[in-house]
């Protein structure tokens, strides 16, 4: 093997330039298709690059053409399977296998087995993040054997005593601890002794799966992160967060996509990373990990199914809707996190993703055609402007809703409140 880095100066090549290539052993007549330093297409054939396989490797040479291609495409498997074989677990390599096998491949490209590596790393790197630090008020996994683990069911039951809470209902759906004092309100950091979801208390605790939604801008990101200090969203200690944002930024490639492209670069980074987005949330799913997956809920008729199979799975399903009814002020978020990820988007995207953002929550919150909901928990949440003295607002919670039905949701205008209308309960 012969690296093309030492004829790099005589031949004006990129120093980056490091892939290696065989001399035969026999004289060989350069043609259009087998010379030394052929055009691009041979640098951009799928079978032809070499994924790193870990994320301290660095990518291989790309030329311009192949950053106008996604990543999922540069690094697609060759082999080209079926959909029959792609959904056995024992074709794929690695320790995420069954995940693997239960990915929707008319969407997904299948990645080479150097893809997959890094990938698996990827999802071990999620998986193990701890989130303690964000969360204030999250309590321990009740899957860790304690005397008090159900048998059957591996969940802890929390067999707490709810007679400080002012009334039944109060304490019904807590998924986190009970009111420390008889006054559910004495304490502003503890807002309610059930502020959290799951079963009854005194049965197995439930996961809850937490979607956001919200147009680009809107803070979704901030909200979360203030839920979780101040304690309106509690969830188990080792829940797993998945935001598409965060995976397409640890993808080595990026920086060369932000560089050559970074008005099309997110798009181009977008579609493996919500393959991982979908890996990471079917094996959260299979470990029973409560889990916040961080989007825009935009294809409703595809997350139906994915809350579905969360319901399922015994999890309870939240969504929270943030919103913005203020374009500048999204549009000054988006220019600020232009300046510290590199991702760019415009005015008419913005727009356009405030409009639709409520119209698929809107959707998502009625009951299906069987009349079985698809959101156990809806809330939506003001968050117009920046200002320390006006921080997030929610201003409809679906558990003070009486119109609301367990088991069934209800139709709640949301696109109306995220426009300007106040909502009426």
């Amino acid at each position: 093997m012969f690296s093309l880095r030492l004829l790099s100066t005589k031949f004006n090549l990129p120093i980056r330039l490091t892939r290696s290539i065989s001399f035969p052993s026999k004289p060989t007549t350069l043609s259009p298709t087998n010379q030394l330093f052929p055009s691009p297409m041979l640098f951009t054939s799928p079978n032809r690059l070499i994924s790193p396989t870990t994320l301290g490797s660095p990518p291989p040479f790309l030329t311009q053409e192949d950053l106008r291609r996604s990543t999922s495409d540069l690094y697609a498997d060759f082999k080209n399977l079926s959909l029959e074989e792609l959904a056995r677990p024992e074709m794929h390599d690695g320790p995420w296998g069954f995940a693997r096998s239960r990915l929707d491949y008319t969407y997904h490209r299948n990645p080479s087995p150097e893809r997959r590596a890094l990938q698996d790393e990827i999802v071990s790197l999620v998986l193990a993040e701890s989130h303690k630090e964000e969360c204030r008020f999250c309590h321990p996994s009740s899957r860790s054997p304690t005397p008090s683990s159900n048998s059957s069911t591996g969940r802890e039951s929390s067999g707490k005593d709810t007679s400080s809470c002012t009334n039944s209902s109060d304490c019904e759906e807590d998924s986190t601890l009970i009111c420390k004092s008889p006054n559910k309100q004495a304490d502003p950091l503890e807002p309610g002794c059930c502020n959290g979801t799951s079963t009854k208390l005194g049965r197995s605790t439930k996961p809850v799966a937490l979607f956001t939604s919200g147009g680009m801008g809107a803070g979704k990101g901030h909200v979360l992160r203030t839920f979780l200090e101040d304690g309106r969203i509690r969830l188990e200690d080792d829940f797993v967060w998945i935001d598409p944002d965060k995976l397409s930024q640890l993808l080595p490639e990026r920086p060369l996509y932000l560089l050559s492209n970074p008005d099309d670069a997110s798009t181009l980074l977008h579609a493996e990373a919500s393959l991982l987005q979908e890996l990471l949330t079917t094996v959260a799913r299979q470990q029973h990990r409560s889990v916040v997956i961080d989007g825009s809920l935009s294809c409703s008729d595809w997350f139906r199914g994915v809350m579905t199979e969360f319901r399922q799975s015994g999890y309870l399903v939240e969504v929270v809707f943030v919103f913005c009814r203020d374009e500048d002020v999204m549009w000054h978020r988006a220019e600020k996190r232009r300046i510290k990820t590199g991702r760019r988007v415009s005015r008419a995207q913005i727009h356009n993703s405030r409009l639709k953002s409520p119209v698929s929550v809107q959707t998502l919150s009625k009951p299906s055609s069987d009349g079985k909901a698809f959101i156990d928990r809806l809330r939506l949440v003001d968050n117009s402007t920046d200002l320390p003295v006006q921080p997030p607002v929610i201003v409809y919670d679906s558990t003070e809703d009486p119109g609301w039905k367990e088991g069934l949701g209800g139709d709640v205008p949301v696109e109306k409140i995220a426009l300007g209308e106040k909502p009426k309960l």
